[in-house]
């Protein structure tokens, strides 16, 4: 082998050494690449499951958002909504308002209007009423006058040293004034029932002849027996002057006990028939039907008559006595329960009763207030004395001047005869309202009966 081919085997050998070398260098190197490519693909992966991660968690985020941004978006669409809601109703508010206040000046105006026309006309048709109820003033005294048959009656009334006047005035509570005037007496009491039974006991007494203390204590029994048997007779004639029918004998009759009654010197019963005609009239030219309002109008006083039991208010103590005795119209029983207004008005009876009621009471002359305070005196008096242990019955005469006394001789004895009147005076002086000098007398007396078997 020659040098050249050796050397140029070992420089082939040397080169494919090298070139053995190199590949494995090489191969080594792209090993290691790729083992780092790998490395990195790995990483890059993972950054990318990271950035993934990520961007679904950004993603959910954004999506809440997103949800949330919905919500204030659709909350402030409501709000607007409501925002323009108010403010349209606000608007529509405003409007309304001038609308009424508008409504309001048109309706007052024609309100005035109407009410202007109203009371004109109302106040022709009450002077209407009023012109066509010409009747004479039903007014009430406190003395009554009976004529005699002649003079010497006078005489025979006084009685042996005066036995007969007194036992007069003691039996009817009244006062009978004997003086110079010819052929009349005159009798005086505050109460009306107590002067008309004095009047018919005197008549009785001038007709029978026989007077003496037993026989008028007889005939003034009998007085009050008839007068109340035409008490009856009394209130249906009443009903009839007031056109009102179908009313119970009870009720006639408490209905004639009002002509014994008299508010500030007015005959009740009188008033009662005059309140009745007078709605009547109001109630016919309004175009209603009056019957109904002519019996509510002639009852409306009713309870004037009754005891105290029914109830202090004369108005309501009426009703309960009308429905007690089968009044069933619940219009009538409003009106006389409420013509003073102690309860609400129901219907229309009860506004023209009243309207009435004060046409009657205050038409003029009609009332005397003074006379009404003299009986409310009278009356104190009375009730403060039968107040008193063994007073039997007490009778106030000349205006409130005088006090009669009469005791159950059984139960006081004539010492304490003195000490009651002692007490008496000592309770008048300590009234509210002090009356003025007042001449007390207690009478006790005893009588004994006896007859043969």
């Amino acid at each position: 082998m020659t040098p050249e081919l050796l050397t140029a085997i070992l420089v082939i050998g040397a080169l494919t050494g090298a070139a053995l070398l190199m590949a494995r260098w090489a191969h080594g190197l792209v090993q290691n690449t790729i083992k780092a490519g790998e490395a990195n693909l790995a990483l890059l992966r993972k950054n990318l499951e990271d950035e993934k991660e990520t961007v679904a968690s950004e993603a959910k985020i954004l999506q809440a958002l997103r949800g949330e941004l919905e919500e204030r978006a659709e909350a402030l669409r409501g709000r607007e909504e409501l925002l323009k809601a108010e403010h349209k109703s606000q608007w529509i508010k405003e409007a309304k308002y001038e609308i009424q206040a508008e409504i309001d000046e048109i309706q007052n105006k024609a309100m005035d209007d109407l009410w202007r026309s109203l009371e004109s006309e109302a106040e022709k048709r009450l002077i209407t009423a009023i012109q066509r109820r010409t009747a004479t003033l039903a007014t009430q005294a406190t003395t009554v006058t009976v004529a005699l048959p002649n003079e010497e009656m006078k005489a025979r009334l006084i009685g042996r040293v005066g036995r007969n006047i007194k036992a007069f005035e003691q039996v009817t509570g009244t006062d009978l004034i004997i003086d110079d005037t010819p052929e009349c007496v005159t009798i005086s009491s505050f109460d009306p029932k107590r002067r008309e039974l004095a009047k018919l006991t005197l008549m009785n007494l001038m007709i029978d002849g026989r007077i003496h203390p037993a026989r008028i204590e007889e005939l003034h029994k009998k007085s009050v027996e008839i007068l109340d048997e035409s008490l009856e007779e009394t209130g249906a004639e009443a009903a009839q002057r007031s056109k009102v029918a179908g009313l119970l004998p009870e009720v006639l009759r408490t209905l004639g006990e009002l002509r014994f009654r008299a508010s500030y010197g007015q005959n009740v019963l009188e008033h009662s028939v005059e309140v009745a005609e007078l709605a009547g009239m109001i109630g016919a030219s309004l175009g209603l039907e009056t019957s109904r309002l002519r019996k509510a109008a002639l009852l409306h006083d009713i309870g004037k008559a009754l005891p105290t039991e029914w109830g202090e208010a004369h108005a309501l103590a009426g009703m309960k006595f009308l429905a007690h005795h089968g009044e069933k119209d619940s219009e009538i029983l409003n009106a006389v329960g409420g013509h003073h207004g102690e309860i609400p008005s129901e219907g229309c009876l009860n506004p023209l009763v009243i309207a009435a009621d004060q046409l009657s009471a205050s038409r003029p002359g009609a009332r005397r207030e003074n006379l009404a305070l003299i009986t409310e005196r009278q009356e104190t008096l009375e009730a403060l004395a039968r107040g008193f242990r063994g007073v039997k019955e007490a009778y106030s005469l000349q205006a409130g001047r005088e006090l009669r006394v009469f005791v159950v001789p059984e139960e006081i004895d004539d010492a304490g005869v003195s000490r009651l009147a002692q007490q008496l005076v000592r309770a008048i002086r300590g009234l509210k309202e002090y009356p003025g000098p007042v001449r007390v007398t207690v009478f006790r007396e005893t009588r004994v009966t006896e007859a043969t078997g």
